[in-house]
């Protein structure tokens, strides 16, 4: 009896992992948990997230990468970064008071800004969310001395950035301040950091939907 309430243990245990392996093996598909806070409210700590490789990547998704390689950890492998895909090549970006304009076009993002705004915690001040001061920006004289001035004239507009042809800006979707360590503070990334991007979300898994306005970005 002993003995079968072992393999019976075994079985418990080891079929999840089989499982893993099988959908890596012959799908490509991985799965992780989301840790930390800086892609609230849509991924929250512990959140169980299923990835996939892909040839092509689109705007909206979750991607998982690594930063550019200056950046290392201790043990010298690069981090990894989860993180919603905003702008694609040959795509052009600005964010002033928090707001991004991405070809032109003002983003809404009513997956994240609503939630951040209700908390009291939206993030419309910081040099993170003023495209101007990015550090790897090119200087706006226009600019207001702070990013919260009233110096800057009436029609003042941040510089957008332009990505070349294989460079990615990347952003969470914690919009409270310095709720992200993202491409505002580390710069676009290529195309070869990617690894997987989220496919499904939780257990029994459910499709992740790429919100509807990102279908309508030229």
């Amino acid at each position: 009896m002993k003995l079968l309430e072992t393999r019976r243990g075994v079985v418990i245990v080891t079929t999840p992992i089989l499982l893993c392996v099988v959908l890596w093996w012959v799908f490509g598909i991985s799965m992780i948990r989301g840790y930390g806070s800086s892609d609230a409210p849509t991924i929250r700590d512990g959140d169980v997230l299923w990835l996939s490789k892909s040839l092509s990547y689109q705007r909206g998704q979750f991607i998982l990468l690594y930063v550019n390689s200056s950046r290392t950890t201790i043990a010298g492998t690069r981090p990894k970064y989860l993180k919603r895909l905003i702008g694609l090549p040959n795509d052009t970006i600005s964010m002033h008071k928090g707001r991004i304009t991405l070809n032109g076009k003002l983003l809404e993002e009513t997956y994240t800004i609503p939630y951040w705004k209700k908390q009291n915690s939206f993030d419309d001040c910081s040099y993170l969310a003023n495209s101007d001061y990015w550090n790897f920006q090119p200087e706006n004289p226009l600019r207001p001395e702070s990013p919260c001035g009233s110096t800057a004239p009436k029609d003042y507009k941040p510089k957008p950035l332009q990505l070349g042809a294989d460079e990615y800006f990347v952003v969470g979707d914690n919009r409270s301040p310095g709720g992200s360590e993202d491409s505002r503070a580390f710069g676009v990334v290529s195309g070869a950091d990617f690894i997987s991007a989220v496919q499904f979300m939780g257990f029994p898994p459910k499709r992740f939907e790429i919100p509807e306005e990102f279908n309508n970005i030229k």
